[in-house]
């Protein structure tokens, strides 16, 4: 290819004479300029300038990183190496994101009203069902930036163990808010402050509860925790908490939520 014009150029190359111009300007192919003449001619050069450009293009380095590179050997493998790492940091927030997705689908899957021992990670909660919570000057900047960083953050709720050990309680109306796991702050852009406050790791009796209403859960929507304490000898010794897994379109269908609560020997 010995001093071809601009569109035999691109005949050959499949760019566009927008792409080849753009190419240009950014300095990233260098067409001879003839004396005497308005044209540029490509050659073999241009060629060999067009492939490494659309070789590490399609590494997906951006255009404007490769146009600061110089063509000296460790300046390109220092835009390399920037990429590579950008993109394994990118692979692992995938696989992250998979694995939560695979533990939401367990949970759906998971049989309704089976309560069994479990031990709960660590966990940041934000009340805003608190006054105090809901009017602190912190709330409003960690509120957006958990709901940034969904699915690692979850609608929480928590029922006192006062109201759970009164037979006279029929509706329980639980505190509410955000909470996200402490294995998942890595997603956040600055750890989490006051109000916020953190729930220690916990062993304790889990189940997934169907509720027609999440903010006014009936007494007897608790059966199956009811019935094993009292078929173990067991007594309520915390508060119930958990995350709303589930939650139905304008009523449609029963709420899904998955509770916890702590629990000793009578």
């Amino acid at each position: 290819m010995n001093g071809v014009k601009i569109g035999q150029f691109c005949e050959f190359t499949g760019f566009s004479e927008q792409a080849i111009r753009y190419y240009e300007e950014m300095g990233l192919l260098h067409p001879d300029r003839r004396p005497g003449s308005k044209y540029r001619y490509y050659t073999g050069y241009d060629l060999i300038s067009l492939m490494q450009l659309r070789q590490v293009q399609c590494l997906t380095v951006p255009l404007k990183e490769l146009a600061g590179a110089s063509n000296r050997l460790d300046t390109m493998d220092a835009l390399l190496e920037r990429r590579r790492q950008a993109l394994e940091a990118e692979l692992e927030a995938l696989e992250e994101r998979i694995e939560r997705i695979k533990t939401l689908q367990r949970r759906l899957r998971h049989p309704v009203g089976a309560v069994a021992c479990q031990t709960i990670s660590p966990i940041y909660r934000l009340m805003l069902s608190d006054p105090a919570v809901l009017s602190h000057p912190n709330t409003p900047g960690i509120l957006r930036s958990w709901l940034e960083i969904m699915p690692f953050s979850h609608f929480t709720v928590i029922i006192p163990q006062a109201q759970l050990a009164d037979p006279g309680v029929r509706v329980y109306r639980p505190a509410w808010g955000i909470g996200v796991i402490q294995r998942y702050l890595g997603h956040l852009k600055a750890s989490p402050a006051e109000p916020a406050a953190l729930y220690p790791r916990t062993r304790c009796l889990g189940a997934h509860i169907l509720v027609d209403d999440p903010l006014r859960i009936r007494r007897e929507e608790l059966s199956p925790f009811f019935n094993y304490l009292a078929a173990h000898e067991q007594l309520f010794s915390g508060d119930m908490y958990g995350l709303l897994m589930y939650t139905s379109p304008g009523g449609q269908d029963k709420n899904l939520l998955v509770l916890h609560v702590e629990a000793t020997l009578g």
